[in-house]
This record gives structure tokens, C-alpha cells and sequence, in this order.
């Protein structure tokens, strides 16, 4: 006869209950298959392999560290990935349809910039610019603009105004269609009656609050005359002369 094995001890709820840590969840025994209820009353069968798992409470230290979202490995976040497509679109956007002028020229781009009247003329800038041009003549001046029939227009204004009405219509008509313009003057008397309308002509564009040059758009208004600065005081308005350029220019030899 075999001898007789010693009787098992039987695992008693409470010896059950002392086992598990106040912080377990109960374990699935792997050598009968029974898996102890959290209750500590019922036991559960089950056909599933045991795997022994360990709940930790909700205010864990490393509960809370898991579930807080862990920075990304790139550095990189939501927000600049939007930020990098957001870009991505409009430069092709604006690579088809460019919020400036495409060519980025200045208005009177065709005279080139070499002295200081064809700096003057050649620049960016738009509106009207005063220019008071000592030491040439007129003709000698008409002959160096003459590269502006490319791309603008050049007048000379030879007869009076009678007043503001008369000389903002001549200055609108030749101003029309075009971005580069340039008014000749050879007599201060031609301005006589306006002359206090072209501190708001170089400063505003305007003449009684009409717009003169169009949008974009380059004007030159060129005085010829040998008088000095001061003696040209004596002849306009001194807020007006303020607004001119005086340009000597040197004598030909």
C-alpha cells in the first residue's frame, strides 16, 4: 500500500485575504485555475491563462505620470504642425497669385538711375515729387527724358491757369493710363494763380480732394529756373517751396 500523502492545508478566506496586499487586486492561482473574486466571496473559473496583474491605486505617483501625455520625441506638438502646413499653403498661394506686383518694377523703370533728377525720377516712390532744376535749359532737360516714352509720358506745361478747376483737369487728363509722368515748368508765372494748390499737390496727391495719380503710380512736377532757392520764395509760397527739391546741376564745359 502507498504510503498516504499528508493532507493539503485549505486556504481559508481569511488566510486568503492576509496574502493579497492591500494594494492587488486578487491573483488568479495558476495551479487550480480558480481566480479569488475582489469581493473575496465568489470564485471564479476560468479556461483563460493566468495572468497575475497588480491594480494600483488612482493616486499613484506612477498612475499619474502614465497618464499624462508624454511630449513628443521630435519636439514637435500639434500646433506647429499646423503652423508648418498653414505656411506650406500660402506660399503656394502666393506663388500663383503674389500679393505684389509681380514684376516689382518702380513706375518709370525704363529712364535709368544716374544723375540725381534720374535717381529722382527712377525711384520707388509714388505720388507727386517737386524738383526745382537749376543749370539747364529746357531743351537740354526735354532731350535727357526723352528714355520716358517707353514707359511714361512727359509734358510741359506752357500756358497760365486761370485756376485750381482748369489745372486739376489737365493734370488728371495727362496722369491718365499711365504710372510714370513728368510735368515740365519753364515760367513760374504759368502756376501764378494756383500756386498755393501745389503744397497739396506734392504732399497729398490730390487738388480739392481728387486724386491726381492713380493708385501705384509716379509724378515728377520739375520747376526750371536758374532763381536761387531764396529768390524763388519771393515768387511762391514758402510752405510751397518746402515741398520742392532743389537740384543744381553742374555746368557743361
Amino acid at each position: 500500500m502507498p504510503p498516504k500523502r499528508p493532507p493539503r492545508a485549505r486556504r481559508t478566506k481569511e488566510s486568503a485575504k492576509a496574502v493579497i496586499s492591500p494594494q492587488e487586486k486578487p491573483l488568479t492561482s495558476s495551479s487550480s485555475g480558480e481566480a479569488l473574486g475582489g469581493s473575496g466571496n465568489e470564485v471564479k473559473r476560468t479556461n483563460e491563462t493566468p495572468v497575475a496583474r497588480v491594480a494600483r491605486p488612482l493616486n499613484s505617483p506612477s498612475v499619474r505620470a502614465v497618464s499624462e501625455k508624454a511630449p513628443s520625441p521630435t519636439g514637435f506638438g500639434p500646433c506647429h504642425v499646423i503652423g508648418v502646413l498653414l505656411a506650406v499653403v500660402l506660399t503656394c498661394v502666393w506663388s500663383i497669385f503674389p500679393p505684389w506686383d509681380a514684376t516689382d518694377a518702380p513706375p518709370c523703370h525704363c529712364f535709368p538711375a544716374g544723375g540725381e533728377v534720374q535717381q529722382a525720377i527712377a525711384s520707388r516712390m509714388f505720388g507727386v515729387t517737386g524738383i526745382h532744376l537749376r543749370g539747364a535749359g529746357h531743351s537740354a532737360v526735354e532731350e535727357s527724358l526723352r528714355g520716358l516714352s517707353s514707359c511714361g509720358k512727359l509734358y510741359t506745361l506752357e500756358n497760365q491757369f486761370d485756376g485750381v478747376g482748369s489745372f486739376m483737369q489737365r493734370l488728371q487728363h495727362d496722369a491718365k493710363g499711365t504710372r510714370c509722368v513728368v510735368w515740365l515748368v519753364k515760367d513760374l508765372s504759368v502756376v501764378k494763380h494756383v500756386d498755393n494748390a501745389l503744397k497739396e499737390l506734392l504732399e497729398d496727391n490730390t487738388l480739392r480732394g481728387n486724386r491726381i495719380l492713380p493708385d501705384g503710380a509716379r509724378g515728377l512736377f520739375i520747376v526750371l529756373s536758374n532763381q536761387s532757392r531764396e529768390e524763388i520764395k519771393g515768387l511762391l509760397p514758402h510752405r510751397v517751396v518746402h515741398q520742392f527739391r532743389t537740384i543744381n546741376l553742374p555746368a557743361k564745359k
